[in-house]
Parts: C-alpha cells; structure tokens; sequence
C-alpha cells in the first residue's frame, strides 16, 4: 500500500493516522502543504529502510504530536519538532 500524493488536497486536515497499515513506499512530499495538521500518525509500518525521516516536517507548523514508532525510517526529525 502506498499514499498516494493527493492526499495533500485534505489540506484542512488536522488529523491523520494511517498507523499499521503495511505502508512501504516512499512518503509523499506533498504532504508537506498540509500545514493544518496537527497529529501525524505513521507509526509500526514497515517503509523502506533506506528512506529518511522526511525534511517536509519542517512545514508542518501547526504538528503537535507525531508518531513514527516502528517504521525503520533513518535521520533525524526537523529542530522545530
């Protein structure tokens, strides 16, 4: 399963869990336009292990809680976060 980039058209969407949900591919960068969100949820998916935590969080101004657990995602989250 993948997300698909028009999912940056919810962008009054403040909330999006899409914990285990056997997401492996790449995640969009497109999401970062969604800068009403406040919960990201993207925990216990197993991405590609080569992929980085994304630097679109940075964008994302309004994120008070974000939920990366168990992802095998490398890096390190944005200084803003």
């Amino acid at each position: 399963p993948v997300i698909p980039p028009s999912i940056s058209n919810l962008n009054k969407l403040y909330h999006l869990d899409l914990s285990n949900n056997g997401l492996t591919s790449t995640i969009p960068a497109a999401m970062g336009t969604m800068t009403e969100l406040s919960y990201l949820f993207l925990a216990q998916n197993p991405f590609d292990a080569s992929q980085q935590v994304p630097p679109f969080l940075e964008n994302l101004t309004e994120l008070r809680e974000l939920s990366l657990k168990s992802t095998r995602l490398s890096g390190t989250l944005p200084q803003n976060l």
